[in-house]
């Protein structure tokens, strides 16, 4: 099933950074950037197969490192760079489409990913910013930040445990890593020395589950 092609948009960077997130009625909907509107957008398949697609913001230049979510209450949860060109880092946005919530998470952030944490659907957030990798989950008043370790991380991937332990997948160099938050502290690991765009899934038994190229 094709979500967006030439007909919908002349650009040849459509559906980069792409990201899906499932409903409770087994609908998908994808985020993803769209170079030709220099822009994040939210593809929403619908019962019958009909295909909306709106934008996530208004802002331009903005939408790399486009990450969604679909909690247990349906309310859809959007991260992404707003003032991305590649050649800079730019703000972290998070948004709930329709519902006019878009927060700024963090500012000179260079690569981001957002997950939902498995225990309360809270939005966590795990980005690069300065010289630091970090999480922030989404309080009542505020983002609360923590520090992951001080590297270059690309290629960021973020899951949670059964009981809510954020785990962190990142590339620094060639070197593929893994850091667990337990016990009130991020443990470190050394994954792979050569380790490019890891998937992160963590099963209902609390296994870690990880590939690479």
């Amino acid at each position: 099933e094709v979500i967006a092609d030439a007909e919908m948009t002349t650009s040849s960077a459509v559906g980069y950074f792409v990201s899906i997130a499932v409903d409770q009625h087994n609908q998908p909907s994808f985020a993803y950037y769209d170079d030709d509107a220099r822009r994040p957008v939210l593809a929403t398949r619908h019962d019958g197969g009909q295909v909306t697609h709106q934008a996530l913001t208004d802002s331009v230049p903005s939408g790399w490192y486009t990450s969604l979510g679909i909690d247990d209450e349906a309310v859809v949860h959007a991260s992404f760079c707003d003032g991305c060109t590649g050649l800079s880092p730019a703000s972290l946005h998070y948004t709930q489409p329709g519902t006019g919530v878009d927060e700024i998470v963090a500012t000179n952030v260079a690569e981001s990913v957002m997950s939902l944490r498995s225990s309360d659907a809270t939005p966590c957030v795990a980005f690069q910013q300065y010289d630091a990798l970090n999480v922030a989950c989404r309080g009542d008043l505020e983002w609360v930040q923590q520090e992951v370790a001080l590297v270059q991380a690309e290629d960021i991937a973020l899951a949670f445990g059964r009981y809510g332990q954020p785990v962190v997948v990142w590339r620094d160099g060639n070197s593929l890593w893994l850091s667990v938050y337990e016990d009130g502290m991020w443990d470190l690991r050394h994954v792979a020395d050569d380790g490019h765009r890891p998937a992160l899934h963590i099963d209902g038994h609390n296994q870690v589950h990880l590939t690479w190229q």
